[in-house]
């Protein structure tokens, strides 16, 4: 799993999540399962923990969309793709997750959810097919 983290702003998870590539690992090998042809595939995910500002910049470059969001995924490959996959075979990466603090953090805080738990979800529906 490649992890980037752009802002200071970003807590270290709390609790059973240890820490943000292991809740990023658990959520996407979650989403992994729901399609039994990918329960052993070996996935890597590149996760982009940054600020809105940065989010709002991709989203108008890549989306066309001027404004910001709270997750933005980039697929590298096609479902038929990673249903071909090998459970032996080499990892192969699902494709890039961008999640913007503080537009996550304000949802987490309309849910009354910790900002953990939102981000999981998030992963979690951007890594599956």
């Amino acid at each position: 799993m490649n992890l980037e983290i752009e802002t200071e702003h970003w807590p270290t998870p709390q609790g059973e999540w240890g820490d943000w590539e292991a809740l990023a690992r658990r959520a996407a090998h979650a989403a992994a399962q729901v399609e039994p042809a990918l329960a052993n595939a070996r996935l890597e995910v590149s996760l982009l923990l940054t600020s809105d500002a940065e989010v709002h910049a991709l989203n108008r470059e890549w989306r066309g969309r001027d404004k910001p969001t709270n997750v933005l995924s980039f697929p590298m490959l096609a479902r038929d793709e990673l249903l071909a996959l090998a459970a032996d075979g080499p990892p192969e990466l699902l494709g890039d997750i961008a999640l913007a603090y503080e537009t996550c953090a304000r949802e987490a805080a309309e849910k009354e959810v910790p900002l953990e738990h939102h981000a999981a979800h998030l992963i979690f529906f951007c890594s599956l097919l």
